[in-house]
């Protein structure tokens, strides 16, 4: 019940009164015993986690021309990945950090040992080269598929190059896009206004809009765009400015000031009104 004296905080001063004291639950031993055990097992595997990680450093920075060492010292089995290159391959070979380390200086041209690779939490690694194959041009029969399928594409992308240049010219020439899309079976997509930010559409889309012309009052702007799979015909058809927009909502974050100003002064006053507040600066020496 005792009462504070004055006290001064960031946020203003304060009478503070004691009421009640609630002492804080502790749990029995019998309910945390297995919380305390799964952290007391877990603090000794990272404990014998660090060790094995500085051995297994040490060792083969001071052996850098074998693994033997490492694998004996430790108990564990030297494993043989199959081959991969500079960008990708099988299994742990997927790991990026792991694939700039084999094909460092140090692995790859002077037959090193790394230094130990982290992969994740309690998995680390350390490799070398056991064979080096050179870059070399791949035979067609192994890239024969990839080199068809390639073409192919190149040959898609042509044909819908020349079907978009002459959708664009019938357009341009006052044909209606809604007709012409139902005509070619074509997907039209309607975003409405969109500002830079905006994902209503694809990225690319909405920048190649904001860098058309400026559609006139009684024609749209056309412009063909490559995206990542395929192509698109953009109708530009008005623009905001971006000026207007922005006193919009400049004017609306001022009116929001302002009716948040009243209610806090409304809120002020009835205080006022219901409390006795006594003001004085020398109620706390600093």
């Amino acid at each position: 019940g005792d009462v504070s004296e004055i006290i001064r905080s960031q946020f203003g001063y304060h009478i503070i009164q004691l009421e009640k004291i609630k002492a804080p639950k502790v749990a029995s031993y019998k309910e945390k015993r297995a919380e305390l055990l799964k952290s007391l097992q877990q603090h000794e595997i990272d404990n014998l986690f660090y060790e094995r990680s500085e051995l297994m450093a040490t060792l083969a920075y001071e052996n850098d021309d074998s693994l033997e060492p490492v694998a004996e010292a430790l108990s564990i089995s030297i494993k043989h990945s199959p081959a991969f290159s500079r960008h990708g391959g099988p299994g742990i070979a997927s790991n990026e950090k792991l694939r700039q380390a084999a094909f460092s200086p140090t692995v790859l041209k002077e037959g090193r040992n790394s230094d130990v690779i982290e992969l994740g939490k309690n998995h680390i690694i350390v490799l070398r080269t056991e064979q080096h194959q050179p870059a070399r041009p791949r035979p067609l029969g192994e890239v024969k598929e990839q080199v068809k399928k390639a073409l192919r594409n190149q040959k898609i992308e042509a044909l819908a190059e020349a079907d978009a240049e002459k959708i664009l010219a019938k357009l341009q020439q006052g044909q209606s896009l809604a007709e012409l899309a139902k005509n070619t079976q074509l997907a039209l997509k309607n975003p409405g206004f969109v500002d830079r930010s905006s994902t209503a559409a694809d990225r690319l889309i909405i920048e190649q809009a904001f860098v058309m012309p400026r559609p006139s009052s009684e024609k749209p702007s056309y412009k063909t765009v490559r995206l990542a799979r395929g192509l698109a015909l953009i109708a530009l058809k008005s623009v905001k400015d971006a000026e207007k927009l922005a006193a919009d909502q400049q004017l609306q974050q001022q009116m929001q000031k302002d009716i948040s100003g009243r209610e806090i002064m409304a809120l002020i006053g009835a205080l006022r009104q219901e409390a006795d507040i006594i003001i004085a600066d020398n109620l706390y020496n600093e």
